[in-house]
Formats: structure tokens, C-alpha cells, sequence
């Protein structure tokens, strides 16, 4: 027969025995996943036991981890007991240390090795230790200036362990107004862990909403909806009645709240009743007078669409309202589906209604992103150019005008950089267009950095062997009238030595805009240009002896120039021009300062005098990098003779190319 001395003496061997098996799980997890004998000299006791529970294996005269949950668990728990445990009373050192195992493991194995370890020490905590709730911890720690990154981060990594919430103690930790940044951390971490958590403790789940809908905290908002979710999602039909009852609330938070939650929801089989309800719901809201849930219930429609695209026909409906609400969640709903909808008629009929003002970022963004997609396929090219053409039409030249070549629609543009055929296309044809909207558009798009110093293009042969003398006069009008670049200048007009019959039809008039325009803006460059052509063609073509033809005749003007005696009396005197290299060089000084203030760089480097030259490092989770060094670089561009010596003449000389005509 057992005795009570004997039995607590017993338990207390059982106690000791645990703990030395968690501290056996600590070591492995620290130094793991396999060591050997000589290692383990010290834990050679418990060694028997961690195989007999089948925590580890012998392989190859060492051991090896056989069930890693149940080693980081128990590694966790001796964490929790060892290390957290007496730093109860000091909230910001327990998350300091908590950060500090974080980064020793990431660095070995990844974030995602270094997550589950913070999370069930936490969580061992809360649920053994009555005084030890991880969110007044985590309220306390930031009360005492804990970073909120380095608290929320461990906090949510701990949700999926934990067996209850306190609810007053979770509205507590989300509450404090101090933390600015805590919305947007709270609405993707927390609310991400919590929502598979609150749909297995839906009567927390429920308290939650009883909780806000007294305390109408703002930064308490993503809980009510995670929680609201799980509570409508266990009953669609009852929850479907409980959002109409919210969306009918005075508050406004709550409200809303209701009506995004529809567009959470999953509507598995047999929910076609309660699904039909919630569209009744969001069409409600749909209806004008616009009010507070108009903007929520068009981004609901969207989603709702997304998982029973049958009812795509109601998209159509918002999208041929035009406002600004309406587009934008027709627009975000092109872009989250564009891959599973991509070329379905009514998917690209949608696209075609979405056509934003140039004011509307978010949409034109999101519409970027579906066109990009589109450059590639060769279906879509014509939808997409449709779209191009109706888009730039409905702006108003002073928006184009004020584009900056960069952020509208800019992954689309780039991408049809790289498809030249199409560009070809698109510039041949919106130089011809009357509404001026679609030159100056193509002048803005050819100025993009993306392009290069050293960027070709050709026109679109099929769309020139069409035109006739007066419309090929307009081309090279407009050509000369908005594009500025000399190299896609020259390789433009260029190109019209390649059409039909070219050497009937062009060849006259490109060598009168190389001898008058290209080449006496660039003469250098122009020369080079045509030797290389002749070089590519032979000299026996017709095309080598055009190429000569333009070359004699720069040079014979040239050699004019150069026959010329200088004027002394137009070249400074030395001392001036001293001068003027010193006020040069001072204003470069001051513009380069001026820069450096308006400059990220200043705001995320310091810098630091280096005795082996400009280089940079970074420092990241204690370590420094490699030292990287700097190089330098610059950039020029040609500028026109025309422009430099007579600049307004010039100027309106373009002006009369822009806004000539066909019969002009």
C-alpha cells in the first residue's frame, strides 16, 4: 500500500522529471535537430525517456528530433516557467526577451521556425497562471514605452494556443489611444489570428459583440468584424437577420462594420436562400439616396461576385453608375480576379465601363494592374487599346498635360515599352487623332525614363503603306511637334524609308528632314546614324545612296560653318569666364544641398566618413552587412542647336507642328 509520503514524493519525482525532459527540448531546440553524446553528456538521464515518449531517435551515433511539435512545446513551456515566468511584474523586459529568442531563431531557421516557439510560451502562461493575462501584460508593457510591433506580434502568435479570453481585457489592449499606428497593425495581425479562434468560442465570440456595441471603440472595430463574421458564418440564415439588424444601427461603425462582413462570408451549398438575402441587403444599399453604406455595400458586391460570378450582371449595373465609389470597387474586383475571369467576355465588357477620372488613384491603380496583364496576349491586345483610347479621351487635355510620365498607369506602360509592335501601333495612331489629348499623351509617354537615353521606334508600316502625301505630312508634323527625344525623333522618321514604294513616296522627305531638322540639330549623332544604315545595307542599295546623299550635304554645310572666321569679339574675356565656372559650380553646390533636404537618403542612412572610400553598410538584428561601394554615375542629353540659339523660336515653330492639320 502506497503512503501519502510516498505518493507526493512520487508526484514530485514525476514534476522533477518533466522539467528536466523541457529542458532537454530547450537544448535541442537551441542547438538541434541533432546532437550527439558527448553533447548531451549532461541531460544523459533523461535521455531513455525522450526516447521512450518518442520525442527523439537515434541516428547515426547521434540524436536527432523525431517529433518536433512536441519538442518546441515542451521547450516553450520550459521557456515560459525559466524565463517569462519571474518577469511577470516587469511586462516590457518579458516582451524584450521574447524578441530577443525571436531574432536568435530567425536568424538560424527563418520566421517561420522562430513563430510557433513566442506563441506558446505566451500562451503556457496565460492559460497555467491566473495573474499572467498576455493582454494586460501586453497594456502594461506598452504603458511602459514597449515598441507595439514587439508586443502585438508575440501577443497574436499566442491566439491559436490560448483556451479563454478575457473580453474586457482584450478591448483593454486594443484600446489605449496612444498607439496611432495599432489600426492598421490591428486589422491584418490580431484580427488574422483571432478569426479562426473566436469560430471555435463563438460564446467569446458573442461577447465580443455585446462588449462594442457598449463601448464603440474605433480601433476596437476589426474585432467586432472578425467576430461578427464567425457568429454569421456558424448560422447564415439567423446571422444574415442579425447584419440587417446592425446595418440599421444609429452607430456608424457598426453599421458598416455589418455590411463588409457579407462580403467575408463563405456560402457553401445550400445557402442559396440566405445568399439572396444578403444581395437584397447590399441592392438596398445600393439605391440612392447614397448614404453611409453605399461605399461599404459596393466593395460587399464585389466580393460577393467573386464567389458567385453568375451574378456578374449586378457589377455591370454599379459600374454604369460612374461614381467614384462604384469604380473603385468594380476596379479592385478586375484586379483581385483578373487571372480567373481573364478573357471571359463579360469580364472584359466590365473592364470597359471602367474608366476612371485621372484624379481617381486608387482606381487608375487598380486598373493598371489588370491592363498589365493584358499586354502580353495577344486576345486582349484590342480590348486593351480600346480601353487606352476611351480612357485618354475622356481626360481633359490639362490633365494629360500635367502628367509627369511616371505613376498613371505606369506597370502598363512599361510593359507596352517592351512590346514594340504595339507601341508602334498606339503612337502611329494617336499622332493622327484631331482631340489633342492622344499626341500629348504619346509626347508625355515617349519622355518616360523607362525608355532610355538610346530608345527606337518604328511607325506602324501597315498603318502607314495607307496613307497618302497629305496624311504622311501630318504624321511627320505631329511627330516633329511632340516628340522631343533625338533618338526616337530620328528612328521615326527614319522608319518611312521602309514603307510601301518608300523610295517614290519618302525618300525626298526624309532627306529633307535630315539635312533641315535631324541633322541640324544633331549633327554628330546624325552622321553616325547613317553611316551605320549604310553599313547595314550596302552601298549599292538605294537606301546607301539616300544615306550618302544626307551626309554629303551635312557636311557641305558644315564645312560652310567651319569656313567662317571667329569673332573675338563675342568670346569673353578669361577673367569672366573664371567667373562664371565659379557661379556655375556655386549653384550646382546649392541645388545638390537643396536636393539632399527633400531626400530620403538623409532619413534612413547616416553618414559616416569612410577611410577606404564612399561605401554603404546596413545594420540588421545585431549584425553588420558587407560594405557595398558607391559608384558614380550621371546622365546628359543632346540638346537641339535650334533650341540653343534662338530657344522661343523654337519653341514656337513646335507649337505650329502641335495643332497643324491635314489640309494645313
Amino acid at each position: 500500500m502506497t503512503t501519502g509520503g510516498e505518493l507526493q514524493k512520487s508526484n514530485a519525482e514525476e514534476v522533477e522529471a518533466g522539467a528536466a525532459i523541457d529542458a532537454l527540448a530547450m537544448r535541442f531546440w537551441r542547438d538541434g535537430p541533432s546532437l550527439d553524446a558527448i553533447a548531451l553528456a549532461s541531460e544523459a538521464p533523461v535521455l531513455p525517456e525522450a526516447l521512450r515518449l518518442g520525442l527523439l531517435r537515434v541516428e547515426a551515433d547521434a540524436y536527432c528530433t523525431a517529433d518536433e511539435d512536441g519538442l518546441v512545446r515542451r521547450a516553450a513551456r520550459h521557456f515560459a516557467t525559466t524565463a517569462l515566468l519571474p518577469l511577470l511584474s516587469t511586462q516590457k523586459d518579458l516582451f524584450e526577451v521574447l524578441r530577443e529568442v525571436y531574432v536568435e531563431r530567425v536568424r538560424k531557421d527563418g520566421h517561420q521556425a522562430a513563430k510557433p516557439f513566442a506563441g506558446l510560451a505566451l500562451a503556457y502562461l496565460h492559460n497555467e497562471i491566473d495573474e499572467a493575462d498576455i493582454f494586460v501584460l501586453g497594456v502594461e508593457a506598452l504603458q511602459d514605452k514597449a515598441q507595439w510591433y514587439s508586443v502585438l506580434t508575440p501577443i497574436s502568435d499566442a491566439v491559436p494556443y490560448l483556451q479563454d479570453i478575457s473580453v474586457a481585457s482584450l478591448f483593454r489592449f486594443v484600446a489605449p489611444s496612444s498607439a496611432e499606428e495599432k489600426d492598421s497593425f490591428l486589422g491584418g495581425i490580431l484580427s488574422g489570428a483571432l478569426r479562426p479562434w473566436f469560430a471555435g468560442h463563438l460564446d467569446i465570440a458573442e461577447a465580443v459583440l455585446v462588449y462594442y456595441a457598449k463601448d464603440r471603440n474605433p480601433l476596437a472595430t476589426p474585432l467586432f468584424r472578425c467576430a461578427l463574421e464567425s457568429v454569421v458564418q456558424e448560422d447564415l440564415p439567423a446571422g444574415i437577420t442579425l447584419i440587417a439588424q446592425y446595418c440599421a444601427a444609429e452607430h456608424d461603425e457598426i453599421a458598416v462594420s455589418a455590411m463588409t462582413v457579407i462580403g467575408y462570408l463563405n456560402w457553401p451549398d445550400g445557402s442559396d436562400a440566405a445568399f439572396s438575402e444578403a444581395m437584397a441587403l447590399v441592392r438596398a444599399a445600393l439605391q440612392p439616396p447614397h448614404d453611409r453604406l453605399y461605399t461599404p455595400a459596393a466593395s460587399t458586391l464585389a466580393a460577393l461576385i467573386a464567389r458567385k460570378p453568375e451574378h456578374q450582371g449586378e457589377l455591370a449595373t454599379l459600374a454604369s453608375t460612374g461614381t467614384s465609389e462604384a469604380l473603385r470597387a468594380v476596379s479592385k474586383f478586375l484586379f483581385v480576379n483578373g487571372r480567373q475571369f481573364r478573357g471571359q467576355d463579360w469580364f472584359t465588357e466590365l473592364a470597359m465601363q471602367c474608366v476612371p477620372a485621372v484624379e481617381d488613384g486608387l482606381t487608375l491603380n487598380n486598373m493598371d494592374m489588370v491592363l498589365h496583364d493584358w499586354v502580353g496576349d495577344s486576345q486582349l491586345q484590342a480590348p486593351l487599346i480600346n480601353w487606352l483610347d476611351r480612357w485618354i479621351g475622356a481626360q481633359e487635355c490639362r490633365a494629360v498635360r500635367e502628367w509627369d510620365g511616371e505613376g498613371i498607369l505606369s506597370h502598363t506602360l512599361h510593359e507596352i515599352v517592351g512590346h514594340k509592335a504595339l507601341l508602334s501601333r498606339l503612337v502611329t495612331d494617336w499622332l493622327f487623332r484631331k482631340e489633342l489629348q492622344y499626341p500629348l499623351f504619346v509626347e508625355e509617354m515617349l519622355q518616360m525614363p523607362a525608355l532610355g537615353q538610346h530608345f527606337t521606334l518604328d511607325f506602324d508600316n501597315a498603318r502607314v503603306d495607307g496613307l497618302d502625301e497629305k496624311d504622311i505630312m501630318l504624321l511627320v508634323r505631329r511627330t516633329l511637334g511632340y516628340v522631343s527625344f533625338e533618338s526616337v525623333v530620328r528612328s521615326l522618321l527614319w522608319s518611312l524609308t521602309s514603307t510601301q514604294a518608300a523610295e517614290a513616296r519618302t525618300f525626298n522627305l526624309v532627306a529633307q528632314l535630315f539635312v533641315e531638322h535631324i541633322g541640324y540639330d544633331y549633327p554628330a549623332d546624325t552622321r553616325t546614324f547613317l553611316i551605320d544604315k549604310r553599313n547595314e545595307v550596302g552601298d549599292t542599295t538605294p537606301l546607301a545612296a539616300l544615306c550618302m546623299q544626307i551626309i554629303e550635304q551635312l557636311d557641305a554645310y558644315e564645312a560652310k560653318l567651319e569656313a567662317l572666321p571667329p569673332l573675338k569679339e563675342l568670346r569673353p574675356a578669361h577673367q569672366k569666364r573664371v567667373f562664371l565656372a565659379r557661379e556655375r559650380w556655386r549653384q550646382q553646390n546649392e541645388a545638390r544641398k537643396k536636393a539632399e533636404v527633400n531626400s530620403i537618403l538623409p532619413q534612413i542612412a547616416t553618414r559616416i566618413p569612410l577611410k577606404a572610400g564612399a561605401s554603404s553598410f546596413s545594420f540588421m538584428m545585431g549584425r553588420y552587412s558587407e560594405k557595398m561601394y558607391l559608384k558614380k554615375f550621371s546622365h546628359g542629353i543632346a540638346i537641339p542647336r535650334s533650341a540653343i540659339i534662338d530657344d522661343i523660336g523654337t519653341h514656337f515653330d513646335r507649337l505650329s507642328l502641335r495643332f497643324s492639320q491635314r489640309d494645313s
